[in-house]
């Protein structure tokens, strides 16, 4: 039974968020069409950080999964996300439920509480038991801080008493539950060395045997190299920009083990290779096998949140070898995914969605003056001194920071509220940062519903006034408040443009250039099953529908 975690003052704000994002959207939400031919099996698949310019500019090195996906799928080479807060957590939910962060509430992959005063991840849930298939986990974790439902969930809901079966599988929990929702028949994570899930979903009883029998820890003595030739990948191997990972280099080889022992720091590194992949994959096709998915009654559902480029390419750029490599072993295991469903599920019976939840920005400094980084506590010192000195006071007014979201002390909070004048001081001292361009108050909020800014608009759509900082500030193109070497998270459209294509015997192939966005994946899923969405934001992409 699905189970929603809605508060009452969640409630009251959603229902006014909602609203606004209803009457300021440029692309408003549709009522589903009559559904087309129904398929079996509805396989989402997501590759996390992968920025569309990775396919014009590397896609000449595919060959297998990903070269068939745009040759024989409708590729929709304009999509973008229409919010700011382009990070996996909102990205995952966002493809999950076909709406907008500030309706489904998550925004980032963790937010400050104010009530309890504690950071708290996208998909934690302390009510939930942990289940660790070979070993015991602590991790819990599901869908609770998810105020609307999933496509998934709607789907399974909509066939009782022969439900659909869920399946979604990651290295990230908010991957694996962003796609799934509240409920699934399999939602499984990685965590400390084994896979997990929760009492929150299903416990499928063939995953342990099938773990055990496909240990991770055979891979100690393997070394991460290039599948092909350096001379086949663009640019050098050794990125000054880069910052690998404690033991790699910026260069190529890359050993998962210096001791040939399963240590955190093998499991670490081999999550951060084509390995993690692979292996993804590889439970992905069992489930398939083991659960007869897209081969029974009714419509199934998979998705596969494919982790490790981004923690590739938060290390060593998106101009390194090593992203270049993981995208070709992501086409080989792709395209291995693709060719197990021809077989067991039939090319006919089947539909895929690639798309990413999010992209990434260029490491800072190889941009020179053009790009740069936001000093960790620089903006909430700035703060602290100007209110300080509005109010003739000396103290601590920023009680805690997370990404560019700040939340004041509930004192300053309040009176910030009423004295126009700090907000204005705030804005003018904030603002003279240089890798700052806007800063909002909880006060702007209101008045960008009727924005014709485009950065505004855009924000508000990653805005909960309950979850949200009482100060957001937005960054200049080119700048990030990460340490990573490459990061994401911006309004800017190295991070909101993403791939979006369709495959499968209901779409035409071929290039679409109209405006799109991943969002509007769950919405050509309701179209093509008649399965209607839960405060939908996307619109199906009727343009590749045959």
């Amino acid at each position: 039974m699905t189970r929603l975690f809605r508060t009452p003052g969640i409630l009251a704000a959603l229902a006014a968020v909602a609203a606004g994002c209803a009457a300021g959207a440029a692309r408003p939400a549709q009522t589903p069409s009559a559904p087309a031919a129904r398929p079996k099996l509805i396989v989402q698949l997501v590759i996390d950080q992968m920025r569309a310019g990775y396919i014009d500019r590397y896609g000449g090195q595919w060959t297998a999964g990903l070269r068939r996906l745009i040759t024989e799928g409708a590729h929709f080479t304009e999509a973008r996300y229409p919010y700011t807060g382009t990070v996996t957590c909102a990205g995952h939910a966002s493809i999950g439920t076909g709406t907008v962060p500030a309706v489904h509430g998550m925004i980032l992959n963790e937010w400050y509480d104010r009530e309890t005063r504690r950071r708290v991840a996208c998909a934690n849930d302390p009510s939930v038991t942990p289940v660790g298939f070979t070993r015991p986990v602590t991790g819990r974790n599901s869908g609770r801080r998810m105020i609307t439902q999933t496509f998934a969930e709607r789907l399974d809901a909509s066939q009782a008493p022969e439900a659909a079966r869920v399946v979604t599988v990651s290295l990230k929990a908010r991957s694996a539950v962003g796609l799934a929702g509240h409920t699934g028949d399999m939602v499984v994570w990685f965590d400390g060395g084994t896979f997990a899930s929760s009492s929150a979903f299903g416990n499928p009883a063939w995953l342990t045997p099938w773990l055990e029998a496909h240990p991770i820890e055979a891979l100690v003595s393997a070394e991460w190299t290039r599948a092909r030739p350096a001379s086949a990948y663009l640019g050098t191997d050794n990125e000054q920009g880069a910052r690998p990972t404690r033991g790699w280099t910026a260069e190529f080889p890359h050993k998962l083990s210096d001791t040939g022992t399963a240590t955190t720091e093998f499991y670490d590194r081999w999550t951060r290779g084509p390995y993690s992949d692979a292996y993804l994959a590889d439970m992905a096709i069992a489930a398939i096998d083991a659960m007869a998915l897209g081969q029974r009654e009714g419509t199934d559902y998979l998705g596969v949140s494919f982790s490790a480029l981004d923690l590739v390419g938060h290390k060593f750029g998106p101009n390194s070898h090593e992203v270049q490599d993981m995208l070709v072993r992501a086409d080989e295991t792709i395209g291995r995914l693709l060719a197990h469903l021809d077989a067991k599920v039939g090319r006919a019976n089947y539909v895929v969605a690639l798309s990413a939840d999010h992209g990434v920005g260029e490491v800072p400094e190889d941009l020179g003056p053009q790009g740069g980084r936001l000093a960790r506590g620089a903006v909430a010192r700035v703060i602290d001194e100007v209110l300080d000195k509005a109010w003739g006071v000396d103290g601590t007014h920023v009680e805690h920071d997370l990404y560019t979201d700040y939340y004041l002390t509930e004192a300053s909070r309040t009176r910030l509220a009423g004295d126009p004048a700090a907000q204005a001081a705030l804005r003018t001292a904030i603002e003279a940062i240089p890798a700052v361009l806007r800063v909002m108050t909880a006060g702007d909020w209101a008045a960008a519903s009727a924005t014709a800014d485009p950065l505004i608009a855009s924000a508000r759509l990653s805005y909960h006034p309950e979850r949200s900082g009482d100060l957001t500030v937005l960054l200049r193109e080119h700048f990030t408040a990460s340490s990573d070497a490459a990061s994401h998270g911006t309004y800017w459209d190295y991070d909101r443009r993403v791939p979006v294509i369709l495959f499968g015997s209901p779409f035409k192939a071929g290039r679409f250039e109209g405006p799109a966005s991943p969002l509007d994946i769950a919405a050509t899923w309701s179209r093509l099953t008649g399965v209607a969405l839960d405060r939908p934001y996307g619109r199906s992409l009727d343009a590749a529908v045959k």
